[in-house]
């Protein structure tokens, strides 16, 4: 019975994520990763509001974080995976996990790329929007319609395939309102406007490149076992991945791709390790749309996690 072990991205943070996993025994580790960055996460999860916790510099290190330190008890607890993957930043903690570097090196990447998105997305005025059952051929040649309409400033892009009938488009605020409208005429059963500050996965974030691209060369990148990039979806078993990190700055996360990948290669179990459960439901609506039924287990809190592990032990 193969074993992914997957792990979420922005957007599943909240307050408190992760505290009550921090015993005795993790305190000293939690400590030494609040001494890389340049805030007090510890201070931010206790005492933040959701508004500082969902500024894209804080969420990405903070989710980062509170994904390892779970995934170290359930490490430490014997469980053994074969493949690794993770939804946009989840892609760093799959990374870790796969043997490929280190949490300490690449805490401060994270860091580095979270900060030079937020930087980036401040001088925009665009976002992203999710739109629900319609086609993504269709949704493209809307995109491209909008983007080379010399009438809406600004360019439409399709960011995430998160799930059969669930994309997400980024884009500059007119040509996702005009996404958001021409989607709807064209059948799709929601359209709506996400409450993010950036357009992800867009040639939006192109002007971010260099500065994660110096960070990841410093990276001491090592063999491990199989991942999946989130660009194309496919396993990776090469050593340093630089040219996908860079690449899903300004690509779509094929999440479907993915999920869809490790089914066929005969993944049976996914264990999602982090807080919240969203990526649970993207892999059973993906697994249901391929015929398959995996079983999908869940680590949002230490009670699920000790389930999980007597599920899968």
């Amino acid at each position: 019975m193969s074993l992914a072990v997957i792990f979420p991205g922005q957007g599943s943070q909240r307050q408190g994520m992760g505290l009550d996993f921090i015993d005795q025994q993790e305190k000293s580790w939690f400590e030494q990763a609040d001494q890389l960055l340049d805030f007090d996460l510890h201070q931010l999860l206790v005492e933040g509001t959701d508004q500082q916790l969902a500024r894209t510099r804080y969420t990405q290190p903070a989710i980062f974080v509170v994904s390892q330190l779970i995934y170290r008890r359930l490490k430490a607890a014997g469980i053994k995976a074969d493949y690794f993957a993770g939804h946009s930043l989840g892609e760093y903690n799959a990374l870790v996990a796969s043997g490929r570097a280190s949490f300490e090196q690449l805490l401060p990447v994270v860091q580095a790329r979270g900060r030079a998105m937020d930087e980036q997305a401040e001088k925009l005025s665009g976002g992203m929007a999710a739109i629900l059952k319609l086609a993504p051929d269709k949704l493209e040649q809307i995109c491209q319609h909008i983007s080379t309409d010399p009438a809406i400033e600004g360019q439409a892009e399709l960011s995430l395939f998160n799930a059969p009938g669930q994309l997400v488009v980024s884009g500059s605020d007119a040509a996702l309102e005009a996404v958001v409208e021409q989607a709807s005429q064209a059948g799709a059963l929601k359209a709506v406007r996400l409450d993010v500050s950036g357009p992800w996965h867009s040639s939006y974030m192109a002007p971010a490149i260099p500065r994660l691209e110096r960070e990841l060369e410093q990276v001491d990148w090592k063999a491990g076992k199989p991942y999946l990039p989130n660009v194309d979806g496919e396993v990776f078993t090469g050593t340093a991945p630089v040219k996908q990190l860079l690449d899903q700055l300004v690509k779509p996360v094929n999440w479907v791709k993915t999920i869809e990948t490790l089914l066929q290669d005969g993944v049976e179990t996914f264990v999602e390790v982090g807080p919240g459960k969203v990526l649970s439901g993207l892999v059973k609506r993906i697994a249901r749309n391929a015929g398959a039924k995996p079983t999908v287990y869940q680590t949002d809190n230490i009670e699920k996690t000790k389930k999980t592990l007597e599920a899968i032990s």
